[in-house]
């Protein structure tokens, strides 16, 4: 089985959109969970204090992906909708954009906010650099001290990383792998505990 491959964005950008007055800050982020989401959103209310919107989207993780967007006050689906819409044209995942409006004085009508809105989004991602990425499973496991060298010789070889240890009377390890190499993680792992170890999938 392939590594199947996915874009997302390796750092923030911001880009600026000015339209009849008003100015639309777009700031797009890596974003791999919702709680990552929601300090992104507060980063980006503290850069831009007084805006008069703050409409969102994002699109979090891998078969399926978790998409959700915010029209935060502007005409139903005219803001979060059309920032969804770019992200998912771009394939991206494990990514958030927040654009920021400042109202100008001048209407723009439903039209000329999803207009708007796209092209802020659009322009913060051409500034972006676009990487892809494997889809990753992470799980978490306990494991007896004897066969921990057994355990990161497999991981090594499966690519496989070790994201948290603690050591107490047994190793408690949260890993992640990519998607293509769980079965033969599983079965090496249930091989040299002779069944005992059955780790636990992490959202």
């Amino acid at each position: 089985m392939e590594d199947l491959l996915y874009k997302t964005i390796s750092r923030a950008k911001t880009a600026l959109l000015e339209e009849r007055g008003s100015k639309f800050y777009a700031t797009v982020s890596p974003t791999e969970t919702r709680d990552d989401f929601k300090r992104f959103l507060a980063l980006a209310k503290d850069k831009n204090p007084g805006a008069t919107h703050y409409c969102w989207a994002f699109r979090i993780g891998f078969s399926p992906t978790d998409e959700l967007s915010s029209d935060d006050g502007e005409p139903s689906g005219s803001a979060g909708l059309p920032i969804l819409r770019v992200l998912a044209g771009k394939e991206m995942v494990n990514v958030a954009c927040v654009v920021a409006r400042f109202y100008g004085g001048t209407k723009l009508g439903v039209g000329g906010l999803i207009r708007a809105y796209s092209q802020a989004a659009s322009s913060a991602l051409m500034q972006a650099k676009i990487v892809e990425v494997q889809e990753r499973v992470k799980f978490f496991v306990e494991l007896p001290y004897k066969i921990l060298n057994d355990f990161e010789a497999m991981l090594r070889r499966e690519d496989g990383k070790v994201i948290e240890s603690t050591f107490g009377e047994q190793v408690e390890i949260t890993f992640d792998l990519p998607k293509s190499r769980e079965e033969n993680v599983l079965s090496t792992l249930a091989d040299i505990s002779a069944g005992q170890l059955k780790p636990k999938l992490k959202e």
